[in-house]
């Protein structure tokens, strides 16, 4: 009687919190994290669209450890802390926007950047992103766990990186504009 008190009271003790958490996950919308970022970068808009938008290789970036090509409209990123990602463009306008959306283990989403010029050698850049997680019992733990405000915001700092090193080159091979 005694063995099958205690059984009943680890029942509860451990059903109580993992009922709750799949609540959580079934409740949970299934958008479960959104992250934007508006930034002033000091280079042109057609080197800034031509970097974000048109050069696949993406090699300005420090998060990726490599990029895989399949066609002008569809590659995979590996990051070094994450599984492989699918993108696909769905819309591309030069040097006003790019969009795409893109699919990982567990996950899909999209990834919009809008360019506007800021005088001759500025960009102005205006990203949204947003990630969707199907599996209502993953929700909760990407929710808490994946920062993707902050992989947004290392986005931003690597391209004022790339337009850092190119107006110092620009500088030191004496052109203008």
């Amino acid at each position: 009687m005694a063995d099958m008190l205690l059984l009943s009271i680890f029942l509860i003790v451990a059903g109580v919190p993992l009922l709750a958490y799949a609540s959580i996950g079934f409740i949970m919308p299934r958008r479960v994290a959104v992250a934007t970022a508006h930034a002033t970068i000091p280079a042109p808009v057609e080197w800034v669209f031509d970097l974000v938008a048109v050069d696949r290789r993406q090699a300005f970036r420090s998060d990726l450890k490599d990029v895989e090509i399949a066609s002008d409209t569809r590659w995979t990123e590996r990051a070094n802390d994450s599984p492989p990602v699918r993108y696909e463009v769905i819309r591309q306008v030069s040097n006003e926007v790019f969009e795409a959306v893109f699919q990982g283990k567990g996950f899909t989403g999209r990834w919009l950047v809008r360019f506007s010029a800021a005088g001759d050698d500025a960009t102005t850049l205006v990203i949204y992103e947003e990630l969707q997680v199907s599996h209502p019992l993953l929700r909760p733990i990407v929710w808490l766990a994946y920062p993707l405000q902050a992989a947004v915001d290392r986005f931003v700092a690597d391209v004022r990186d790339a337009a850092d090193r190119w107006g110092g080159a620009r500088v030191s091979q004496g052109l203008k504009g």
